[in-house]
């Protein structure tokens, strides 16, 4: 017998992914944390592989200090040789 969600339509507006905290994304059928970070107009997803908030909040910090390393085009200023 199938299992379906307790509000269908519900489930299709979110997807298997359902918010938890800021940048902090829960999958619905496996339970694995996910991270969704943006920066400067691009989206950065990742799995955290674990299914423990707390060590999720610890993964997320680490990832969006990895996202702040990266080096950006549209961070640059535009340099002219003029």
């Amino acid at each position: 017998m199938e299992t379906s969600p307790s509000n269908p339509a519900e489930e299709s507006k979110t997807g298997p992914l359902s918010k938890v905290g800021e940048c902090l994304y829960r999958h619905s059928s496996s339970g694995a944390y996910y991270a969704l970070v943006k920066r400067s107009g691009k989206q950065y997803r990742r799995s955290l592989k674990t299914k423990d908030r707390k060590l999720a909040e610890r993964f997320l910090a680490e990832f969006r200090q990895k996202i702040e390393r990266l080096d950006h085009p549209k961070a640059r200023t535009t340099l002219t040789f003029a």
